[in-house]
């Protein structure tokens, strides 16, 4: 299965792993599931990190690094994705 990971999960998964319910750590650990990070997550951590109102356990650079080492998958922001945004929820 494949996993878009959000950015809590992503953070949790790297400083704070008690965070994280059984059924998401088990998804985590499956090995025949594929582990998805956004770099719409990076650019909100990134923006976050600028403002104050975040610090990661490690540079983030380390982070999506070593996601992409393991995991091999950074789901780029296209156009498209753009244009769907203004079919979400209002929660979003």
């Amino acid at each position: 299965m494949r996993i878009l990971l959000d950015t809590h999960i992503l953070l949790w998964m790297d400083a704070e792993p008690s965070k994280l319910s059984t059924a998401v750590k088990e998804a985590i650990l499956d090995p025949d599931n594929e582990l998805i990070v956004s770099t719409v997550s990076v650019w909100e951590i990134i923006i976050k990190q600028s403002i104050g109102k975040l610090t990661t356990r490690r540079p983030l650079r380390d982070v999506i690094e070593e996601q992409r080492r393991d995991n091999g998958q950074i789901l780029p922001v296209t156009l498209d994705h753009v244009w769907a945004v203004e079919h979400l929820p209002d929660s979003h």
